[in-house]
């Protein structure tokens, strides 16, 4: 026996092991979870790694798209210089051939990064081409004003020079920083000289100039490159998006391949017990009649006292394994959503006594006090009377289970303060440890302490009860102490309890139809006129004799008068 208890209570332990373990790996999958989307949404410096051949790919598509711009600004540059400052032709026609050539190859290879795929574009060799175009374009414009600071003054091509330019930062600020330094590549040395050549005469307007250009520049570029880093934090947010929505969507797709996977185990599942119960009720019948037969003496005695006693122990095992395969089939039925409930109108108090008359016997068999407290004229209730039963008997063999002897159990039953009603078992048995109560409320669990001391269970009796409560819209309620026992409640909602109506009074209600169907007689024979007062009756009568006299006078006097 004692190395039954202590394998019972290592059993015990390893379930509430696996339990705390698997809660473990839930919280740990959640915590990951949270923690790598956090990680994606906050790490910036995978995704700029990522982003530079997509702002590669921005560049050639935006320099493609200014091209008209600039072979414009290129070709006003050199009309309004040869107009005004007398640019020769022939420094006018190289200068543009230049800058023709340098944007023939800058367009050639924006093309070629957009007709390459982004995953194998060489982005090193790609952006130190783009730069050293631009620092072409660059010293080309700073050639050009060196040579008109040097042949001319800077009060004829400054001003001209200087609208020129700055069109010309603003569209390399513009462009320049989807690739890094490009626009200072294209822009510094230009302005740096533009900047001398206006020194050289120190005038108020070439000072002016001279301060602006670079400030413009220096304004238009670090606009510019907020203005990118604005778009560029955009598309991060928006490729972080789509990576979540793809994470969730397989995330989405791993669920329904596992609730799929998890449908088809529990239709095996069910197919399994259905199958099963059928082929262990059949001989567990045949074991439990044959058993009962024999431990009864039906068909002749046994002298044989032993064999008496193990038919006897046949039976209750039997039985036990038969209650046994009864509890599991109800907890997947429930489990599966294919137990129905046959509600009836049933008093609970019945019910009560019923289930305290069954568990009576094991109780005295114990020493133990029943107690029960009920409260007077409970109504009916909407209910399955079989589900109920069995909650209640599934309690009360739990509190004789685990009361040790001499103790208390209580059964009260009374109202909710909702309306509803309620019933709950309370013992003083040993109690449950609260980091237990989950285990003893998961099928085939059982506390630890109370295994020790208590007869041997299978652990279905309370998710079974807490499935159908939870069938009746109830509510289940477990609170236990170490040591001091355990109380467990089941409330059902007021919507389950029936009002009772008054009685229907026989005698009054002949009566009142009896009236009734006179009202309506009267109502139908009634005569059109109505019928007149004692008062108005004698004042018609006078009103006819006068008229009568009236008549009467008047044929004495019209006779009289004749004659």
């Amino acid at each position: 026996m004692a190395d039954c208890s202590l394998s019972m209570k290592n059993l015990r332990s390893a379930d509430k092991n696996v339990l705390n373990r698997r809660r473990a790996v839930e919280d740990g999958g959640a915590k990951s979870a949270v923690k790598e989307a956090r990680s994606k949404l906050s790490g910036n410096d995978e995704i700029a790694v990522d982003w530079q051949p997509d702002m590669l790919v921005m560049f050639a598509r935006n320099y493609t798209a200014a091209l008209f711009i600039s072979l414009l600004l290129i070709v006003s540059a050199s009309l309004a210089l040869i107009l005004a400052h007398g640019l020769p032709l022939f420094v006018a026609v190289g200068w543009i051939s230049i800058q023709f050539a340098t944007h023939a190859l800058m367009i050639n290879i924006c093309r070629r990064i957009c007709d390459d795929d982004v995953k194998e574009l060489n982005v090193r060799r790609r952006r130190q081409q783009i730069l050293f175009l631009c620092f072409i374009i660059g010293l080309n414009w700073t050639g050009l004003i060196g040579y008109l600071a040097f042949t001319g003054s800077s009060v004829v091509f400054g001003p001209i020079l200087f609208g020129f330019l700055l069109i010309y930062v603003a569209k390399f600020a513009q462009i320049g920083p989807s690739v890094r330094h490009s626009a200072v590549a294209a822009c510094l040395l230009p302005v740096i000289a533009f900047s001398a050549a206006l020194a050289v005469e120190a005038s108020i307007v070439n000072v002016i100039m001279a301060l602006i250009l670079p400030g413009a520049m220096g304004f238009v570029i670090a606009t510019a490159d907020r203005l990118m880093a604005s778009h560029k934090r955009d598309m991060e947010l928006k490729v972080e998006k789509d990576a979540l929505i793809t994470g969730l969507e397989t995330a989405r797709v791993m669920s329904e391949a596992a609730r799929t996977q998890a449908e088809e185990a529990n239709l095996a599942k069910s197919r399994f017990l259905a199958a099963m119960s059928h082929e262990l009720r059949t001989p567990l019948n045949a074991i439990l009649g044959f058993s009962e037969v024999m431990s009864k003496e039906m068909l002749g005695p046994i002298e044989n006292e032993n064999y008496l006693d193990y038919a006897k122990d046949i039976h209750n095992s039997g039985s036990h394994l038969l209650s046994l395969i009864n509890e599991i089939l109800d907890l997947s039925r429930i489990e599966a959503g294919r137990y129905q409930l046959r509600e009836d109108q049933v008093y609970l108090h019945e019910i009560a006594h019923d289930a305290l008359h069954m568990i009576e016997m094991r109780a005295k068999g114990k020493d133990l006090e029943l107690v029960t407290l009920l409260q007077p004229d409970l109504p009916r209730i909407w209910a399955d009377e079989k589900a109920i039963r069995q909650i209640l008997l599934n309690l009360l063999s739990n509190a004789v289970k685990f009361t040790p002897k001499g103790g208390r159990i209580e059964l009260r039953l009374g109202w909710t303060a909702t309306g509803g009603q309620y019933f709950s078992v309370t013992d003083n048995g040993p109690g449950i440890p609260e980091d237990e109560i989950a285990v003893v409320l998961s099928p085939f669990g059982q506390g630890s302490i109370a295994i020790d001391n208590a007869e041997a269970g299978t652990g279905l009796g309370l998710p079974i009860v807490r499935a159908m409560v939870k069938l009746h819209d109830g509510q289940f309620d477990l609170k236990s102490e170490l040591r001091k026992g355990t109380t467990v409640t089941v409330m059902l909602p007021a919507k389950r309890v029936m009002q009772d109506m008054p009685a229907y009074a026989e005698t009054d209600g002949r009566q009142k139809l009896a009236q009734k169907n006179a009202r309506i007689m009267n109502v139908g024979n009634a005569p059109k006129t109505p019928t007149p007062m004692p008062e108005a009756q004698e004042a018609v009568r006078a009103d006819a004799a006068s008229d009568q006299m009236r008549s009467r006078m008047d044929r004495i006097v019209g006779g009289k008068t004749k004659g």
